[in-house]
């Protein structure tokens, strides 16, 4: 292998190490903990009827299956 040879792998692996070391820091969990919450608070702002109905039939749904697990004669699990 020449030296011009060594010089473009050189390049390349380097060019390959900033673009998987970029990649690592998107997905890192602190970045993705502050991308979710920034997407949910926008989502929040622009759709709040639409939150406040979920948001709604997720409690609806938990306190129908707490009540059915407490009131159910059912002895098996």
């Amino acid at each position: 292998m020449d030296r011009q040879e060594q010089a473009r792998a050189y390049r390349a692996r380097r060019a390959l190490s900033e673009a998987l070391d970029e990649v690592d820091q998107t997905f890192h969990p602190g970045h993705l903990g502050k991308m979710i919450a920034w997407s949910t608070k926008r989502s929040f702002r622009r759709h709040r009827v639409t939150w406040a109905v979920v948001g709604a039939v997720s409690v609806a749904i938990a306190v129908g299956v707490a009540v059915w697990a407490l009131t159910s004669d059912d002895d098996e699990i």
